[in-house]
């Protein structure tokens, strides 16, 4: 292995893109400290030990996948992975993020409610969260969908325009027309309750 550690990106590079598993092995030992930490840096304090753990593996293994990727011109190799270790993390926080809403949803909002504002606070946090899951039902497919990955998933508003096949412009305007949909049903709905 101490050959490999002499290796130049590029030819580190190519070494991996001949699916060379030792190069692998040496890339997890060389990188595989600062990527956990970088990993643990962004999807802390939600990520247990265990989900930073697999976040790293899936950094390697998408290195591993995607070392055509690898532009030595544009950067380092360390680089190129810390990049992908941004985004693995990201996805991370998100994924969590949307299991704690899914699983906690409104009884999360009615704890925050019974510590600040008892009976009255909790029965208002539960049909808060009732109506925006009953607007949300109600647009139509498309926008439901736009709705769910940028405020559920936090995907970013390029991603959701490759998804759905609209352009980021269009993309932005339905998230705007949605926003202002869920403003004015929420304002009506608690005109209609009297509060």
């Amino acid at each position: 292995m101490g050959a490999l550690m002499e290796l130049t990106d590029s030819e580190w590079a190519e070494r991996l893109k001949q699916r060379d598993s030792e190069s692998l092995a040496l890339l997890i030992e060389t990188y595989a400290g600062g990527v956990y930490r970088l990993i643990e840096r962004i999807a802390s304090p939600k990520a247990t030990r265990e989900d930073v753990e697999e976040c790293v593996s899936d950094v390697f293994m998408a290195a591993w996948n995607r070392i055509e990727q690898y532009d030595p011109g544009k950067g380092t190799l360390r680089v190129w992975l810390h990049m992908l270790a941004k985004y693995k993390a990201l996805d991370c926080r998100r994924r969590l993020d949307a299991a704690r809403s899914i699983t906690d949803g409104p009884l999360d909002a009615e704890r925050t409610a019974e510590g600040s504002g008892g009976t009255e606070s909790r029965i208002l946090a539960r049909e808060t969260a009732a109506e925006v899951v009953r607007i949300a039902e109600s647009l139509e497919p498309l926008n439901r969908t736009v709705f769910v990955k940028r405020y559920v998933y936090y995907e970013p508003v390029d991603r959701i325009a490759r998804a759905t096949g609209l352009t980021p412009k269009a993309v932005e305007h339905r998230l705007a027309r949605i926003r202002e949909t869920f403003r004015r049903l929420m304002a009506d709905s608690r005109e209609e309750n009297g509060l």
